[in-house]
């Protein structure tokens, strides 16, 4: 699992996996930084008012990486599906 201050000021994006005509897709829901203020995590979006980010959803989170074939991912360090 990712240790909260590792995480201050890492950008993600927040995926959910909808059928398309074509198969799955990938659809955001909110995108963001996390924020570390030594006591709290704390996920900062433009859509929706900063909120607590939970140990649970923290171990959800995965790296993006040159790999990564999901086009929604493209300019964030890390993402997580809801």
């Amino acid at each position: 699992m990712w240790s909260p201050a590792h995480l201050d000021g890492c950008d993600l994006v927040i995926l959910r996996q909808v059928a398309g005509v074509f198969g799955w897709r990938f659809q955001v829901v909110d995108s963001g930084y996390l924020s570390h203020d030594g006591e709290v995590l704390t996920f900062c979006s433009e859509k929706s008012p900063a909120r607590e980010f939970t140990e649970t959803e923290q171990a959800r989170l995965l790296p993006v990486s040159p790999e990564n074939r999901i086009a929604q991912c493209i300019g964030f360090r890390l993402f997580m599906i809801e």
